[in-house]
């Protein structure tokens, strides 16, 4: 429905008026969380936040299940990023320690250029 109007805001903000209406709380949620997913596809995030009230949004299951997503992606993200910084500062400690740029990479399976780089930084 949003992408087949020429007035996709008003379209919204009338879906908005709409939701407002629905007295079950867990339904009125889902389907806004539902609403600004889909909405997402064709307008602008701020647009979306405007017109659709997100302390609604955010009780939805539809919302949490997105968040748990989020939070799961960025603890991921930051175990790479600690299992990649040990292994820098691992390598760091065998170039002082003597150890050859080839024998480094092969121990902690960083890229030459990377082992390189510590290597001229660290020296």
């Amino acid at each position: 429905m949003l992408s087949d109007t020429d007035n996709r805001s008003q379209v919204l903000n009338q879906v908005a008026e709409e939701l407002d209406k629905i007295e079950d709380r867990r339904t009125r949620s889902n389907l806004a969380a539902a609403t600004g997913v889909l909405a997402g596809l064709v307008l602008d995030d701020g647009l979306i936040r405007q017109i659709l009230r997100r302390d609604v949004m955010r009780e939805s299951v539809v919302y949490q299940e997105i968040l748990r997503e989020g939070e799961l992606i960025g603890e991921q993200r930051g175990e790479q990023r600690g299992i990649l910084a040990g292994k820098q500062q691992v390598a760091i400690n065998l170039l002082r320690q003597g150890m050859t740029v080839e024998q480094v990479v092969t121990v902690t399976e960083l890229p030459r250029d990377v082992v390189e780089k510590l290597r001229d930084d660290n020296g």
